[in-house]
């Protein structure tokens, strides 16, 4: 009787700490597929580690850090690439906000626009080019709004306005 209440004991014991873990592995999987749509670490129900989402296809979609389910102070984040496995996206953080340069190309890899933000916002100089390669606009921003001379080009190349804001 004493060894099968110590064995009961020991069993409902490491039970608890089995159960008892905050951190738990998260993955999806599509259907019958079954080819993972995400991974990552959560830890007592906030995103916590890295996490990475995959299209069907198997591409990476876009990945990034996490802490206590918010954006790690200061970290690279590659969102949203193409199905193709083209980036479409990558810009630094800070305190959860838009910081940094951030840069996004178009599907077939021509960049698209780049600039810097600043808190969240548009700031300094920014650039966007059409699936070209070709430079359609060029400005700067300040607090997220158009400052300045921004000057809009031709097809060609050359310029076909230039605005003050």
């Amino acid at each position: 009787m004493k060894k099968t209440l110590l064995l009961i004991t020991s069993l409902v014991f490491l039970t608890t700490i089995a159960f008892s873990q905050s951190k738990v592995n998260i993955k999806s999987w599509w259907s019958k597929n079954v080819k993972i749509d995400s991974s990552g670490t959560n830890d007592n129900g906030k995103r916590d580690g890295l996490y990475t989402q995959w299209y069907e296809n198997g591409q990476k979609k876009w990945e990034g850090t996490y802490k206590d389910g918010k954006i790690v102070e200061e970290w690279t984040f590659y969102y949203d690439y193409y199905e193709n496995g083209q980036k479409k996206w990558e810009g630094t953080y800070k305190d959860g906000k838009l910081n940094g340069l951030s840069t996004e190309w178009h599907e077939n890899g021509q960049k698209k626009k780049e600039g810097t933000y600043k808190d969240g916002k548009k700031d300094v100089l920014w650039t966007f080019w059409n699936k070209n390669g070709q430079k359609i606009r060029e400005g700067t921003a300040k607090d997220g709004k158009p400052y300045g001379k921004w000057t809009y080009f031709n097809e060609d190349g050359s310029v076909k306005e230039v605005k003050e804001y």
